[in-house]
């Protein structure tokens, strides 16, 4: 069964809350209609980066704002052996090919996403038109570093 569902990337905020830790200077979505892709830079400051962990959360814009997703997951760990994390892992592979995040900690440089985009992609899950919101907090040594939050619309 073909879906004829499409993800479209509307907005992209990225938050520094530790400036001694990291900067962003690209945060962007390029839109051209229904395609769209988002890049993001962010320049780290402490070098090398041992330790990270990212809370995703994933919930619909409007009406209760259930989250659909809550997790934290050890970054480093998951890159180590991504096939450990299943849900996680089918998450990456979008990404993946737009991004230098392709081996385990320690990271000694930026982390770079470029024109990272779910066009023609399949959605993980059929949903009627819906807007949702993304957050991903970012820690490292076990301190809030940064937070990175999104929009993206599911149409049919």
């Amino acid at each position: 069964c073909h879906s004829s569902t499409t993800v479209i990337i509307k907005k992209i905020e990225c938050k520094i809350i530790d400036p001694d830790f990291v900067d962003f200077p690209v945060c962007e979505v390029m839109a051209n209609g229904k395609k769209s892709s988002v890049s993001v830079t962010a320049h780290i400051r402490q070098l090398p980066v041992s330790s990270v962990s990212l809370n995703v959360v994933l919930q619909p814009l409007y009406g209760k704002n259930l989250a659909m997703l809550n997790a934290t997951w050890d970054a480093c760990a998951f890159m180590k052996n991504r096939k450990r994390n299943r849900a996680l892992n089918r998450l990456f592979k979008y990404l993946a090919p737009y991004t230098n995040v392709n081996h385990s900690c320690p990271y000694n440089h930026d982390i770079i996403v470029r024109n990272f985009t779910l066009w023609n992609q399949t959605p993980l899950f059929s949903s009627p038109n819906v807007a949702f919101k993304i957050s991903i907090g970012v820690y490292a040594g076990d301190k809030y570093r940064a937070l990175l939050v999104g929009r993206a619309d599911l149409e049919n």
